[in-house]
């Protein structure tokens, strides 16, 4: 295991003499094109070209992988006017992928590839090549693909990252194209999906139980409302519970106010703050609301529900 691990930083130490020239002429191509990157590679290059075509896409670059084996039976098709076609092997000289290579180029489709071998078939054809070098792969008997598959790989990272940074791709543009799972919650703020103050359930603390219920009622019941003070500030918040609780102790006491039932420590969040912030504090506490605040005022803002994540798919 050291063997393999020893020769595969051995291969990602020498990539730094790559950048130069030629991979820079590669990323001008790319970021100035107008169609999509199209990757294609056969065999563990076709598994590390599904990925780096994937990177491409998650970093707002459309990308698509082309098996050549199918795109030789039928799926050149996919291939556009616009596209610039980025083509992984190792050897150079697979033959499926080297049809598909001067399809492309009689169609007018620049080539980008990367390969070991600059006096191969590939190379040849292609507009920028792409040569890296390793000593060994690291592998048992040095036939499996490992130092030089982890060299294509970085290599396409390398591509993508310089064209999404040429193309100005901000952490907002990331953000709208990663809403889900983890990723999502922990690249999207609060302030984008709560429901804003004019919508919020919120009373001051001298509040009469019927307008209470009232307010928590008109303002798209979420179960709570918050209670303020006369400089907008939260105070304190009613739940459900909170009145329940109240008539169990009391139960003919209906002239209440605000301020005899809410809990003095309501849960809040900063507007600024992720959806992964509110999930977790909301899970911490097993409640389902928190209201917002701004940093700035310290004023109520919104408030947000769970269902507000929920619904928008977030998670």
């Amino acid at each position: 295991m050291q063997h393999t691990l020893h020769q595969a930083k051995g291969a990602l130490d020498s990539l730094g003499a790559l950048i130069g020239e030629d991979i820079w002429r590669a990323v001008m191509l790319i970021a100035d094109g107008k169609g999509r990157v199209v990757v294609t590679g056969l065999g563990k290059s076709g598994h590390i070209g599904r990925k780096i075509a994937a990177t491409f896409s998650s970093l707002g670059i459309p990308a698509l992988f082309l098996h050549p084996s199918e795109a030789l039976h039928g799926d050149l098709g996919m291939l556009s006017q616009h596209d610039i076609v980025l083509a992984l092997s190792s050897s150079g000289e697979n033959r499926e992928l080297v049809k598909v290579i001067s399809f492309a180029k009689d169609k007018g489709n620049p080539v980008i590839c990367i390969t070991q071998q600059k006096d191969s078939s590939l190379a040849a054809q292609a507009d920028i090549a792409l040569i890296f070098q390793i000593e060994h792969e690291g592998s048992p008997f040095e036939v499996a693909p490992m130092a030089s598959a982890t060299s294509t790989l970085v290599l396409g990272h390398l591509l993508a990252t310089g064209v999404s940074t040429l193309r100005g791709f901000t952490e907002k543009d990331f953000a709208a194209l990663h809403p889900g799972g983890v990723l999502g919650l922990k690249l999207h703020t609060v302030e984008e999906y709560m429901r804003p103050k004019e919508e919020c359930p919120l009373v001051q603390e001298n509040t009469s139980f019927h307008n209470v219920l009232k307010e928590m009622t008109e303002k798209r019941n979420i179960g709570a409302t918050g209670v303020i003070s006369e400089t907008g500030q939260l105070v304190g918040a009613i739940s459900d519970g909170d009145i329940r609780r109240h008539f169990l102790r009391d139960p003919e006491n209906v002239h209440c106010a605000a301020k005899d039932m809410m809990s003095r420590t309501p849960k809040m969040i900063a507007k600024d703050q992720t959806l992964y912030d509110a999930m977790a504090l909301m899970e911490k506490h097993k409640i389902t609301t928190l209201f917002v605040f701004d940093r700035t005022t310290e004023h109520v803002c919104g408030v947000i529900h769970m269902h507000d994540i929920l619904q928008l798919h977030v998670v």
